[in-house]
């Protein structure tokens, strides 16, 4: 580009940082967080800054050749799309690399975006956790930003505990629960909040598919050292995605030897897992036994106040931002009711509601929040009774005999409260049709099981997720 074309650039440029252009390219990061692999968001996608509008055409720049070329060859396509789907202006995305073309941009755009990002001595990114600042979709992952309740109450509790420099009885912990859960959010709060103190302790992050990825790389010259060097560097070493590595027997080792390591060091080690430690499969007795003499914990489904409290909290920091922009109770419990995943699916349609209200501009209606959730979720169907009791069966393994049926094992009617409520909750049906549907019992036997299964939610962690499994088993029946 010379020096007529950056002329014309900065005369029609927009720079993203305004609110408007952030807020939707925080949304499109989040939104591919989900349908990427792990590897290629946290490597490239993670690492793009969305710097300029030109010509009607947002400009990302990527910081390396290499990178920018790997993300136009692979990703371009789905960037751009997901791009348009929060963009009211539906404007294109044009992917170049910094190192080749800052010249052209420097005039019109303040610093460098990748003045904090340590690029190694390689041609790409280095895969290296970044321990002084948090960046890409991580960085709204704060305490402040945290909804903390019932379901993840125990690990708040040991974050803020670990990050106030608390003693610890044990030095590897692990924590678990269903994809979306807000784990990441927990452990990046932690991150930062001990970044932000000085007190002289390190964070390192890593995934563990970048920990393989890192250990296959100094396996073929036969030289791992730089993968240890850079655990050991952290006081706090925090590794996501435990089970992405599962039956990776050369990892298997080295995993052991270098938590083995960082321990004996006096490093703590925080893991996350989408499953228990007891559940794991694919791992050595060696490393399950690390495993299970951890501290572990689990971040449960949030239930449904949970949930509503995790929307009112997002929308919350958005009118403060847009006066204009005011969700109401409704669109909130709408919003809680139509989206199927956790608190990163629900966060997303809320930025999608900001970004059709013309970025704040306008008040919401809820005529946009249908939109919305028609391009995010589709068209919902409520799913039928018989439906819910198939899934039902499927989880618990009962028969629909015994969900229909009189018998009072406490394994059936606990399934058969949780289907009942569910029937209530899902469809569009009266207490007498559901009751009906249920061995021709009277009304008053699914109003009863209504109030259990909210009893159970208030006093057994368990049932949150075990409804969040059974609506995912409906829908996914449902196709």
């Amino acid at each position: 580009m010379g020096k007529n074309d950056r002329d014309n650039t900065s005369s029609n440029s927009d720079k993203p940082s305004d609110p408007g252009a952030h807020v939707i390219w925080q949304a499109t990061l989040a939104d591919l967080k989900g349908r990427l692999s792990p590897t290629d968001f946290d490597r490239y996608i993670s690492r793009l800054k969305c710097i300029i509008e030109v010509d009607g055409e947002m400009i990302v720049a990527a910081a390396s050749s290499h990178a920018a070329d790997r993300v136009n060859a692979e990703h371009k396509r789905i960037i751009t799309r997901r791009w348009k789907a929060y963009d009211p202006r539906g404007r294109g995305v044009r992917i170049i690399a910094w190192d080749r073309e800052a010249g052209s941009y420097s005039d019109v755009i303040d610093g460098d975006p990748f003045a904090e990002l340590d690029l190694g001595d390689g041609d790409a990114p280095s895969t290296r956790a970044q321990t002084s600042t948090v960046s890409g979709a991580r960085a709204g992952y704060t305490f402040d930003t945290l909804v903390a309740g019932p379901f993840n109450e125990k690990v708040c509790t040991l974050m803020h505990h670990i990050a106030n420099d608390g003693d610890m009885l044990e030095r590897v912990v692990v924590i678990s629960g269903l994809q979306g859960v807000g784990k990441t959010h927990l452990i990046t709060a932690l991150q930062q909040d001990v970044e932000r103190r000085g007190d002289g302790r390190s964070v390192v992050y890593i995934t563990a598919e970048d920990f393989q990825n890192d250990y296959v790389s100094g396996a073929m010259s036969r030289d791992t050292r730089a993968l240890k060097a850079k655990l050991l560097a952290g006081d706090i070493v925090l590794i996501e995605d435990l089970q992405n590595i599962a039956n990776a027997k050369g990892t298997d080792g080295e995993f052991a030897r270098n938590l083995r390591s960082i321990t004996e060091a006096g490093g703590l080690v925080i893991l996350t897992a989408d499953t228990a430690p007891g559940d794991i499969e694919g791992f050595s007795s060696r490393v399950m036994s690390q495993l299970r003499g951890a501290i572990s914990l689990e971040v449960d489904a949030p239930g449904k106040e949970m949930r509503l409290a995790i929307v009112k909290r997002r929308a919350q920091t958005l009118e403060d931002s847009a006066p204009m922009f005011r969700v109401t109770d409704e669109m909130i419990d709408m919003i809680c009711t139509r989206v199927r995943g956790q608190g990163r699916e629900l966060c997303g349609a809320l930025i999608s509601l900001y970004t059709e209200a013309s970025m704040g501009k306008l008040a919401p209606t809820l005529e946009m929040l249908e939109r919305v959730l028609d391009r995010q979720s589709g068209a919902v169907t409520p799913p039928t009774i018989d439906l819910i009791k198939r899934a039902t069966c499927r989880l618990f393994d009962v028969t629909k005999a015994e969900l229909e049926g009189p018998r009072k094992l406490q394994r059936i009617v606990y399934a058969r409260h949780l289907a009942m409520s569910l029937c209530r909750e899902m469809t569009d049906k009266s207490y007498p049709t559901i009751a009906r549907s249920f061995g021709k019992r009277d009304h008053t036997s699914i109003m009863y099981a209504v109030e259990r299964v909210e009893f159970y939610v208030a006093t057994r962690p368990e049932t949150a997720r075990h409804l969040e499994q059974l609506r995912s088993l409906i829908y996914e029946i449902q196709g």
